[in-house]
């Protein structure tokens, strides 16, 4: 509006107004380049606010980045204490894992021992069985002597009331001293042999096979014929 006036008041004063018109122009020039740098303030100015605007926007996701690390920090603590338990309790697993290896394998050899020891058993019972049988035969061999003997003596009793003699005994008492001796002695060692070894050597009958041999040999003699 100034420049607008200085021109119209320079046309009309004519070429007196001539200077009036030169400061009209430069004042519509200086005008053109204010109006230019208030434009060039305004988006100045529009630009800064917008990059505030993203600053802030900037800043609230970062805000928000900050909150989510620490949410993972959180998480991370979380996860690797749990690992810390974990692998504690696999430690303390193996341990137990271990020792119940050794308890087995301790077991196992007890198992082991207990099955020698029962095998070895059945051998000495096998053996037992077998000497059982033995002089169970045997102690059958020697009844059956003994039924002959008193069959025998028998026989021979009948024969000496048919004949009458006279009988002599002091042969008959001194076999059947030596046939106590003998039975003592047969008797002490099953008993010291009984103590001894209680299950591996049983009474056998069948030592007493000597005594029926005494016996026989004093029918055999017949003293008191």
């Amino acid at each position: 509006m100034l420049a607008l006036n200085a021109t119209i008041e320079a046309a009309r004063a004519g070429d007196v107004g001539r200077g009036f018109g030169v400061v009209a122009t430069e004042v519509k020039e200086l005008a053109r380049q204010s109006a230019d740098a208030s434009e060039d303030i305004r988006k100045r100015i529009e630009y800064v606010q917008d990059q505030v605007s993203r600053a802030e926007q900037a800043v609230a996701s970062i805000s928000e980045d900050v909150s989510g690390m620490s949410l993972i920090s959180q998480s991370i603590a979380t996860a690797l204490e749990q690992q810390r338990a974990t692998t504690q309790e696999i430690a303390r697993n193996v341990a137990e894992n271990s020792s119940a290896a050794q308890s087995v394998a301790r077991q196992v050899s007890e198992s082991a021992t207990v099955c020698g020891m029962i095998t070895k058993s059945v051998v000495e019972i096998d053996s037992a069985v077998k000497k059982v049988v033995t002089g169970a035969g045997e102690s059958q061999h020697a009844s059956d002597e003994l039924t002959a003997i008193s069959d025998e003596l028998l026989e021979f009793g009948k024969h000496r009331k048919a004949n009458h003699k006279r009988f002599d005994s002091i042969p008959i008492k001194a076999a059947h001293g030596k046939w106590r001796v003998k039975l003592a002695e047969i008797l002490g060692t099953c008993r010291a042999s009984r103590k001894s070894k209680p299950s591996t050597q049983p009474y056998t009958p069948w030592r007493g096979r000597s005594s029926i041999s005494i016996t026989k040999a004093i029918v055999a003699k017949r003293p008191w014929s």
